[in-house]
């Protein structure tokens, strides 16, 4: 029997993302580590299975309450822990990186659903045969962000390096403190204000004909698969083109995005607006930052034709739509988008919800109405800090929601985009002629400065 402090409500993005199971063949986040030095099975077993204990959401099951569900932490001691970890840790020999054999099982190993009213959140799939072993992790969605699985990354590399990471308290999942006014009498008012915003968020859209990176929109959600790309320029190079331009390395591979997308619109005349979505962490807008779970919402710019050939004035116009975005938060201004578009789905209920999502698909209709999803990490530089007894050479990053998902994430100086993408919808020719695009794109733009 489980007491109230074992179970987490779930906030709207946890919620969504657990409906979503039912509609897509999976909704997990994978990311691949590999190894500058060989590693025993033992202890990666170890360092993952103490990550469990360290971060309770990791050791849950979903149970279903009276009109709700909730996510009950599990002891991290006993029997039933220790059966559910064996089933999520699995070694896998004779599997060489990089190799045919190696991307079909990553494939499968991506696209594999979770049951989370009976396994664990967490699936670990160990390479240890190479002299650099790979490590394959996916989380499911609903447990955390990105941001999060970053953090249980950064803590499993420092516990391989002898430290000895503190466990983490479990975190209130709402949202609301990052979205409510404090004191609670001013929200009347925010109320009035962020309508306002809504008003204006809906009324651009009259103005946009989004350009979508597919023009073969399926009846079905498909498998994903993945390409990750290292981009054959340094961060060094790429930083000192943004700084001359006034933007950061971000920015600048968003400039260079949009650049691929209107000349391949060029061509098919289809679309006036290149719509990207971006993620905005929401735990900076907390009184008490929390560290892991899903506080990061999504957001949107809409680039316009009229800004595509003008490169000083569509890193400006991508810089202030950022800034406007995350300041829409900042200031508390996105209440009534959030009453709107972020809340009513947990009102519908677990079936009703992946019925309409599967049923506009079933139309052709398009749920997300974009270009495409654009995530960055950062530099993960982090990760090698915390000694030189476990390091990583490589880090590919990736996400299973069903539409163009570009990952960016920096490692001893290289860039990385990696990309996720529905195959019913792109051809792995198709990306990689994308990504060679855009490889093309950025050159251009370096050499634009010199």
């Amino acid at each position: 029997m489980c007491n109230q402090t074992n179970l987490i409500s779930l906030n709207p993005s946890d919620f969504v993302f657990f409906a979503s199971e039912d509609v897509f063949p999976s909704m997990g986040m994978l990311v691949t580590l590999q190894f500058s030095q060989t590693h025993g099975i033992e202890k990666i077993r170890e360092g993952m299975r103490h990550m469990l204990a360290l971060f309770p959401r990791l050791r849950s099951r979903v149970v279903s309450k009276v009109f709700s569900y909730k996510i009950k932490i599990l002891n991290n001691t006993g029997e039933d822990i220790e059966r559910l970890f064996d089933e999520a840790f699995t070694v896998h020999h004779d599997l060489i990186y990089n190799t045919s054999d190696y991307f079909e099982f990553r494939r499968e190993f991506l696209n594999r659903p979770f049951l989370l009213q009976e396994k664990l959140p967490i699936r670990i799939a160990f390479i240890p045969d190479n002299d650099k072993p790979v490590l394959l992790i996916t989380i499911h969605h609903m447990t955390c962000d990105g941001l999060s699985f970053h953090k249980v990354i950064d803590t499993f590399m420092a516990y391989l390096n002898g430290h000895n990471p503190i466990s983490l308290k479990i975190d209130n999942p709402s949202l609301w403190p990052a979205i409510l006014e404090t004191p609670f009498y001013r929200i009347p008012i925010q109320l009035y204000k962020s309508f306002k915003v809504y008003r204006s968020i809906t009324s651009e859209k009259k103005h946009y004909s989004v350009v979508h990176s597919s023009l073969r929109p399926s009846q079905k959600y498909s498998k994903v698969n993945l390409h990750n790309h290292v981009l054959p320029f340094d961060v060094d190079t790429v930083k000192r083109t943004s700084k001359d331009l006034g933007c950061s390395l971000t920015v600048l591979i968003l400039v260079a995005l949009t650049h691929v997308f209107s000349r391949r619109q060029k061509e098919k005349q289809k679309g006036n607006t290149i719509a990207i979505y971006h993620t905005i962490d929401t735990r900076s807008f907390f009184q008490k930052s929390p560290l892991f779970g899903n506080y990061a919402l999504f957001s949107k710019i809409n680039i316009h034709m009229r800004y595509w050939d003008n490169i000083g004035r569509l890193v400006d116009e991508i810089n202030k739509q950022l800034r406007r975005n995350v300041n829409r938060y900042k200031n508390k201004e996105m209440l009534f988008y959030y009453l709107i578009e972020i809340v009513p789905p947990v009102f519908l209920g677990k079936r009703i919800l992946s019925y309409l999502i599967k049923k506009a698909k079933k139309n052709k209709l398009r749920m997300i109405n974009g270009t495409c999803f654009v995530s960055t990490g950062g530099s993960l530089d982090r990760f090698n800090s915390h000694g030189p007894h476990a390091q990583v050479s490589e880090f590919v990053d990736s996400a299973t929601i069903n539409h163009m998902f570009v990952a960016i994430t920096s490692l001893d100086g290289r860039i990385s985009t990696n990309i996720t993408y529905p195959e019913a919808e792109y051809s792995l020719d198709e990306i990689k002629d994308l990504v060679q695009s855009l490889d093309c794109t950025l050159a251009e733009l370096l050499n634009s400065t010199t």
